[in-house]
C-alpha cells in the first residue's frame, strides 16, 4: 500500500486565499483536488495526509476539509489552528477527518 504522507492542496478559485497571506501559491504550484485524487490515483497512492498549509490559506482549513471528500475515506488532515483553540473545535475538526493539527508559533 502507498501513502502519501504530507500533501498540500491550493484551490483559490474555489477558496480564496487570505488577503493578509505573504504567499500566495500560483501557477504550477496549485494544486486542486481534483488534480491531486488523479496524480494519486496515477502512481497507486490510496491513502494520504492533507495538511493545512501556512501559505496562502493561513488558518483558513475550508480548501483542505474540502478535499477530504476527494479521497472517498483514503485521505486524513493537519489542519493549522490558533494557538488558542479550545476541545469543542478540535473535536469538531474530528468528525470532519482531522487527525492531528499544526500550531503557529510566533
Amino acid at each position: 500500500m502507498r501513502v502519501d504522507c504530507h500533501v498540500h492542496v491550493f484551490d483559490p478559485e474555489r477558496f480564496a486565499y487570505a488577503p493578509d497571506m505573504f504567499y500566495r501559491p500560483s501557477g504550477f504550484e496549485i494544486a486542486t483536488p481534483s488534480l491531486l485524487s488523479h496524480v494519486l490515483d496515477a502512481h497507486d497512492v490510496r491513502h494520504a495526509l492533507l495538511v493545512g498549509p501556512n501559505s496562502g490559506y493561513g488558518l483558513d482549513n475550508r480548501c483542505m476539509l474540502d478535499s477530504l471528500s476527494y479521497g472517498k475515506g483514503g485521505y486524513q488532515g493537519i489542519a493549522v489552528v490558533p494557538n488558542d483553540t479550545g476541545s469543542a473545535e478540535l473535536h469538531e475538526l474530528k468528525g470532519l477527518g482531522v487527525i492531528g493539527i499544526a500550531l503557529n508559533v510566533a
